[in-house]
């Protein structure tokens, strides 16, 4: 599991990106432990345009200055608020591996077979000690506080020749994200109703709805913007 970080730390600094926010959900677990969760996605900026000097890979395998020239950045932005009663360890797994192809097949994107992540230095809520991306957790949340993470998956590979601006980055897909709290895992729900960027598609991984980084992209592939899950 990831390196945990105190609820109370103080705040890491903001990506410098604009977000909309794009799924929300609700996690619970058999103990009645609960949480509400909202993933946003911004704007995919090319790797270098980022502050290189102080952004720094979630761990210490990520060598993320190797091929930054043909790499995306996807802005990500999670929130989670506790609103159960009782304070707990939160959890939470992103995975942005997988990509929209015609079709609607959901694939393993050839460029990323794990997940690369990315934050600035001084925030260390991302930094794993088994070197795992895109594990997040916050100790001693209490009921009604909100945790923030900002940070970026990093897309490599995909600015080239034949794409110099990185476009097939909007083909990248969000699945639902693995919670946990204190007493181990939790189930996740997304509030379609409260949420933006969500479809379903026929060869998805999983058969909840997913967050994709680019709806119209995703939906010319073949799947449908998604419902009440």
């Amino acid at each position: 599991m990831c390196r945990s970080i105190s609820a109370g730390s103080p705040a890491a600094p903001a990506a410098p990106a604009t977000f909309a926010v794009t799924g929300v959900g609700t996690a619970t677990d058999s103990q009645g432990d609960a949480a509400r969760i909202s993933i946003s996605v911004g704007t995919p900026v090319p790797q270098p345009s980022l502050n290189q000097a102080e952004l720094t890979g979630c761990t210490s395998e990520d060598d993320i200055t190797d091929g930054a020239d043909q790499t995306m950045a996807i802005p990500l932005q999670v929130t989670v608020t506790l609103t159960s009663s009782i304070a707990t360890d939160v959890g939470l797994e992103m995975q942005g591996t997988y990509v929209v192809a015609p079709g609607g097949n959901v694939n393993q994107n050839p460029n990323m077979l794990t997940d690369t992540w990315a934050a600035y230095s001084s925030d260390s809520a991302c930094t794993t000690s088994d070197g795992t991306d895109g594990d997040l957790e916050w100790d001693n949340v209490a009921p009604g506080q909100t945790v923030t993470w900002s940070g970026w998956e990093l897309d490599q590979g995909v600015i080239t020749p034949d794409d110099t601006t990185g476009s097939a980055v909007d083909q990248v897909t969000f699945q639902e994200p693995g919670v946990s709290f204190g007493n181990g895992g939790a189930d996740f729900t997304f509030d379609a109703a409260r949420s933006a960027n969500l479809v379903t598609c026929p060869g998805q991984v999983a058969g909840g709805p997913i967050i994709a980084v680019d709806p119209s992209v995703a939906r010319a592939n073949g799947c449908i913007a998604s419902t009440a899950s």
